[in-house]
């Protein structure tokens, strides 16, 4: 997948380690809800949450792709994360 870039006044910005990070605090902040309180419906929010963090960026570079006559294997991650939210494996789409 390629890096996801912001322009902002000093150039282009690669975005990568914000979306890698926010997927690292949903997937902690799920599995203490689901470990440590028996919060197992706010752990869900949480995955479901950084599912749809991790599938924005992607969606972007797919559509990109697609519009390019280029579609890549980020096509199959993008469906099945999409799969994991309407089937509600949500831990499976946060991975």
């Amino acid at each position: 997948m390629e890096a996801t870039t912001s322009t902002s006044p000093a150039g282009p910005r690669d975005l990568s380690r914000v979306w890698l990070g926010a997927s690292i605090v949903g997937l902690l902040a799920g599995g203490l809800l689901a470990l440590g309180s028996d919060q197992e419906r706010a752990a869900e929010v949480a995955w479901a949450l950084t599912t749809l963090v991790g599938i924005l960026p992607i969606a972007r570079d797919v559509i990109g792709g697609l519009i390019r006559g280029e579609p890549g294997v980020d096509l199959i991650a993008l469906i099945a994360m999409v799969a994991a939210l309407a089937l509600g494996e949500y831990l499976a789409g946060a991975v």
